[in-house]
């Protein structure tokens, strides 16, 4: 299986960065602390997700069948997560 994430940064402060290789998403950015899921896509938006549970951003970095866009609409959009 080949995964779509091109790098991972663990920051000091627990934060979690993804550059990611999608037709839709650029990057993301995830905060352990205050479970805020960061999403910056290729047209340059940004959105923050809140309450996002660890586990949903795993599935999110594992990504379905190597897409980490199919991930992100089956594990936070579609589920509903505020933003």
């Amino acid at each position: 299986m080949e995964f779509r994430v091109l790098s991972v940064i663990l920051k000091s402060n627990g934060q979690e960065q993804l550059d990611i290789d999608s037709s839709n998403i650029k990057s993301a950015k995830y905060s352990p602390n205050t479970r805020t899921l960061t999403v910056e896509f290729n047209n340059r938006s940004v959105y923050e997700y809140y309450d996002i549970p660890r586990f949903i951003f795993l599935l999110f970095k594992r990504g379905i069948n190597g897409s980490n866009g199919r991930a992100f609409w089956r594990f936070i959009r579609k589920v509903g997560y505020d933003y």
